[in-house]
């Protein structure tokens, strides 16, 4: 068994050690931080969601404002965006879809992957009932192109407004929060489960 006297040492080497990594001056952040896509506004977009994801191929996606200014002639209802490594720090953004309101507008919370590639998200308005949000799939085809399907569009005693990003349970089920609506109007935690097509 080690002596105190051997014991009390290690804590203060540790203590030196600690002390020299804490202090160390690391590179700065400005050397460490890289831009791979700066949005130019409009119809490229603006306000990206503040979650990324990565597919297998090193692809990232997410969601923006902006977009078709049919849908809203002040901001546009909203994209899901595309950015893949081109080459060396190059990266490529391309649209892969753009909401139109009457299947979503205004996504914010970000998107999940399935293990099949299919993309899953929220819109915080549109839809075809009352125009308070929708659940989404977005699916590869392919050529590049991605197919929209609304699993859900929310008619204010279900939800209104959802904005945060879903989560996946083993069995393909879908869980979600929405801001408004629900018994009271102020919010609902929902459950989406896929029907028997697979949707």
């Amino acid at each position: 068994m080690p002596s105190k006297k051997s014991l009390i040492d290690l804590v203060a080497a540790l203590v030196v050690i600690s002390g020299i990594l804490s202090t160390s001056s690391p590179a700065s952040a400005a050397d460490r931080e890289k831009v791979l896509y700066s949005f130019k506004g409009g119809n490229d977009a603006f306000w990206p969601s503040a979650t990324l994801i990565f597919d297998g191929a090193g692809n990232l996606y997410g969601t923006a404002g902006g977009g078709d200014y049919q849908c809203d002639r002040f901001s546009g209802c909203g994209i899901v965006f595309k950015l893949e490594p081109v080459a060396q720090c190059k990266w490529k953004k391309t649209t892969i879809h753009t909401f139109t309101g009457p299947e979503g507008a205004y996504p914010a919370g970000g998107l999940i992957l399935d293990a099949a590639g299919n993309l899953y998200g929220t819109t915080a308005a549109g839809g075809s009932k009352s125009y308070s949000g929708t659940v989404f799939k977005l699916s590869p085809g392919g050529h590049g192109e991605w197919t929209e399907t609304v699993l859900h569009a929310f008619h204010n005693k279900d939800g209104v407004s959802p904005a945060a990003r879903l989560i996946f349970d083993t069995a393909g089920n879908l869980y979600g929060t929405t801001q408004q609506g629900g018994a009271y109007n102020s919010g609902v935690v929902f459950k989406l489960a896929p029907d028997p097509n697979g949707r």
